[in-house]
């Protein structure tokens, strides 16, 4: 768990931000298609939702990291 832990650190630190929130950005619209296949299948409109927003929200941290990248940050 220390190493995982070191190695998180070690990666935020040598990565920009805009980069950090891009991969982020990218995992929560994973995170989003998987928690709605999921309601699909299970026919759970609460998860097929959940999944939605999650990947909107995860488009929403993509913009961010451009417009830190314009930025320089």
């Amino acid at each position: 768990m220390a190493i995982l832990t070191q190695s998180r650190l070690l990666a935020k630190n040598l990565m920009k931000e805009s980069t950090r929130d891009k991969l982020t950005g990218f995992a929560k619209q994973a995170k989003g298609r998987v928690e709605a296949a999921a309601g699909e299948l299970a026919g759970s409109s609460r998860l097929k939702v959940k999944g939605a927003a999650d990947q909107e929200a995860g488009e929403a941290q993509k913009r961010i990291a451009e417009l830190k990248k314009a930025r320089g940050r």
